[in-house]
């Protein structure tokens, strides 16, 4: 199946998500890759949502409005239980990307969570790019910047994080 720009600027932001999120994968909202359950701590919580998210850049661009649907609620649930949890320090950052989840979901709803339909609107990439902003860019960076600083040294993270 052949895909325009659009299609390459969702599946290029994803993949922005899946660098923050990459890992090995498990269908539940708060579950580890090893089965485990998080002790509901930020890091754990952290840990847990990188390692449910491998498979969000296939899901979306699969073709299957199902599977697509479920990553990004997924999503969305995992990044609501960050921001419940987000240190002071780093909160504001949880609260962007969050922000920016909870909008990548709407604008997806609104094509049905199909990726043809939104490759056949000519405005649709204009209302992607309208969701991204340096703000995003600079808190996703920052949150993976203290996970990787605060969890890892705390000895929080019992997964293989993903570069």
């Amino acid at each position: 199946m052949r895909r325009t720009a659009q299609a390459t600027i969702i599946a290029s932001v994803v993949c922005g998500l899946m660098v923050l999120a990459g890992c090995s994968s498990s269908s539940s909202d708060s579950t580890g890759s090893d089965g485990a359950v998080p002790d509901g701590s930020f890091c754990s919580l952290y840990v847990a949502f990188r390692s449910s998210n491998d498979s969000l850049a296939d899901d979306v661009n699969s073709g299957d409005a199902e599977s697509a649907k479920a990553a990004i609620t997924r999503l969305v649930r995992q990044t609501e239980l960050l921001r419940k949890k987000a240190p002071p320090e780093i909160k504001a950052d949880v609260d962007v990307v969050s922000d920016y989840v909870i909008s990548f979901d709407q604008l997806f709803a609104e094509y049905g969570y199909d990726i043809d339909a939104f490759d056949r609107d000519e405005e649709a990439s204009d209302k992607f790019r309208a969701l991204s902003s340096i703000n995003f860019d600079t808190s996703l960076a920052e949150l993976r910047r203290f996970a990787d600083t605060e969890c890892v040294a705390g000895g929080a993270t019992t997964t293989t994080l993903a570069p």
